[in-house]
């Protein structure tokens, strides 16, 4: 004759193995790969969006990282006017400025906006790569359609005095506001200061761009200089010259 505790084992484990093999049935069912993703996710002070139930994977992951940024910089004087994709290893920096996001923005790991006591404006489908400085105390606007290179520098002032009699820390800048057009493609480590780059421009990597680029013009150089204008017809070996910098800018920006 079986003794009490022994037959308590035996129950305990004929109950273990009854209700073993429904929950590996609802493990299955909770992660099963052929159903539709769905997640729900609220943060404190933002409004539900009834159109997260629709959303897929990737689109979920944009909303919600959207949400962190805007709470990670709330009464920072920073506004998004839309979602962006801002990497959180970017650092957006308002000491007494404005940086203002007009529409969709992609910014990637290690860029860092600054605008110090000015601003800086960035346009609807934007994107900005990696280790991007952009200083906007003289005044920065991006304006639509842009894409900027990693390692570009975007620039808004000016020493205006080089006296060898006082300190170069202690002689004064001017304000000289940057202004990128529409429809833009900045090439990668690119120096923009203090200059207008009209719609449509392009500017060859690593240029040094020291005066206002017209529209639809591909400049390159240091510094830069006039190369062709975009649509404009020519000779075989200037359109080989305006091929190679091209390809050497799309090089530096990643597949999107």
């Amino acid at each position: 004759m079986k003794n009490p505790s022994e037959t308590r084992s035996l129950t305990a484990a004929a109950n273990a193995e009854a209700n073993c093999e429904p929950r590996a049935e609802s493990k299955k069912k909770l992660f099963n790969h052929n159903q539709p993703f769905s997640i729900i996710v609220i943060l404190p002070d933002t409004p539900f969006d009834k159109n997260l139930l629709n959303m897929g994977k990737r689109e979920v992951v944009l909303w919600v990282k959207h949400q962190i940024t805007r709470l990670k910089y709330m009464n920072k004087h920073i506004h998004f006017n839309g979602h962006s994709n801002i990497s959180l290893r970017a650092r957006l920096i308002t000491p007494s400025g404005k940086i203002i996001f007009h529409g969709y923005a992609e910014v990637e790991q290690f860029t860092i906006l600054n605008a110090f006591h000015g601003r800086i404006d960035i346009g609807n489908n934007v994107y900005m790569g990696s280790f991007i400085t952009v200083y906007g105390e003289g005044g920065v606007v991006i304006g639509n359609d842009v894409m900027v290179g990693p390692g570009v520098r975007i620039l808004s002032s000016k020493r205006v005095s080089f006296n060898k009699d006082t300190l170069l820390t202690q002689q004064p800048e001017q304000a000289k506001p940057s202004k990128i057009g529409n429809d833009v493609l900045i090439g990668a480590n690119a120096v923009i200061n203090g200059v207008e780059i009209g719609d449509g421009a392009i500017i060859g990597s690593g240029s040094i761009v020291v005066k206002d680029v017209p529209p639809y013009a591909i400049v390159a150089g240091n510094p830069a200089k006039l190369i062709r204008f975009r649509g404009e017809e020519l000779s075989e070996s200037k359109q080989t010259e305006t091929d190679s910098i091209l390809h050497e800018i799309y090089q530096s920006l990643p597949v999107r």
